[in-house]
């Protein structure tokens, strides 16, 4: 099926819309000439926007949003949403991909019958299949974000402001937003103090309801802390630094979109683990607390909950440097 302009519709939150952009690479590998856009929600418009796969974006606040996307001949519905659903089809979008497993199903004209609940796959190649119809059938697509050149030098002046230089330094980001069971708080703090121990520099992110965790992570140099960046400005600082310890969050994602190498503990929960949440680029930063065991169910009665907590701060430090020469960020170096 050739088609001229597509359209990738992904109104959730950042993660999920980081591992939705290589489907917007696979169709410029398949239809180079192909006008590529984005609807997503405002909030994530900054991620899209770093892409250079993509070659228009709507924003779900837009007015007269089903007049602007009508122009497009096939829209693929990564994340199911009946709302969503509903404008793909009163737009008049001619070919409308989308999942086969919902009561709203009957609104696509091409239905991809996968359960995503099965975690065979990860999440980015979930979404590449919903391409098949279009005859791309992949399981992996490339993504790299550029932050733009304001934004990496407004962060380049107020990492240097603080002590801190390019590629010498590691970033943290403890918080989690409550989206997945993570590493707690006394294990970011122990990963904290055996960096600042070893003289590594590094620095910790918090978003909006993060400043208490990240507080508590720094100890009492509070200049290590950037809180509430931009997404571009927080794009800009993950691809400057070495390396990012956090968890399985939309931060880790982005992180690993502009290229640097994420590390994380995963729970053993299948729908928050491997393979599903997989990073796009590295995929060897990622430790489990058991080999070999997937939990179907979580429960805080579990002699080992939480889970993610039964790899210790050391561990984690012996793994980085496994891919990362901690010596070369040391201090005076």
């Amino acid at each position: 099926m050739q088609a001229e302009r597509i359209l990738i519709v992904r109104t959730d939150r950042l993660g999920d819309v980081v591992l939705s952009l290589p489907v917007a690479c696979a169709i410029k590998q398949k239809f180079p000439d192909a006008e590529v856009g984005f609807l997503c929600r405002k909030y994530t418009e900054p991620v899209v926007s770093m892409s250079r796969d993509v070659d228009e974006i709507f924003v779900v606040e837009d007015e007269n949003l089903r007049e602007k996307i009508s122009r497009y001949d096939v829209a693929v519905l990564v994340h199911p949403v009946l709302r969503d659903a509903v404008l793909l089809w009163r737009a008049g979008i001619p070919v409308r991909i989308g999942t086969a497993y919902r009561g709203y199903s009957f609104l696509f004209t091409h239905r991809v019958a996968e359960h995503r609940k099965d975690c065979r796959f990860s999440e980015a190649a979930y979404n590449l299949h919903l391409l098949r119809p279009l005859g791309i059938d992949v399981d992996f697509a490339p993504i790299l974000l550029v932050p733009p050149d304001d934004a990496a030098a407004k962060v380049e002046r107020i990492l240097t402001k603080r002590g801190f230089f390019k590629n010498k330094f590691i970033a943290i980001h403890p918080g989690s937003g409550g989206s997945s069971l993570s590493w707690s708080a006394q294990r970011f703090a122990e990963l904290a103090n055996i960096l600042s121990r070893k003289n590594v520099p590094f620095v910790i992110t918090a978003g909006d309801g993060e400043y208490e965790i990240a507080r508590y992570v720094a100890g009492s140099d509070e200049r290590r802390i950037f809180e509430k960046l931009d997404i571009k400005s927080l794009a800009a600082l993950y691809s400057m630094s070495a390396a990012l310890i956090a968890p399985n969050t939309g931060t880790l994602h982005l992180a690993d979109a502009v290229g640097t190498k994420t590390f994380s503990v995963y729970p053993l929960l299948r729908t928050m683990s491997l393979p599903r949440w997989s990073p796009i680029n590295f995929k060897n930063g990622i430790l489990l607390p058991q080999k070999d065991k997937v939990c179907k169910k979580c429960s805080k009665r579990c002699e080992i909950y939480p889970c993610p907590d039964q790899i210790a701060a050391e561990d984690m430090i012996s793994h980085i440097e496994k891919f990362i020469d901690i010596s070369s960020l040391l201090r005076g170096t």
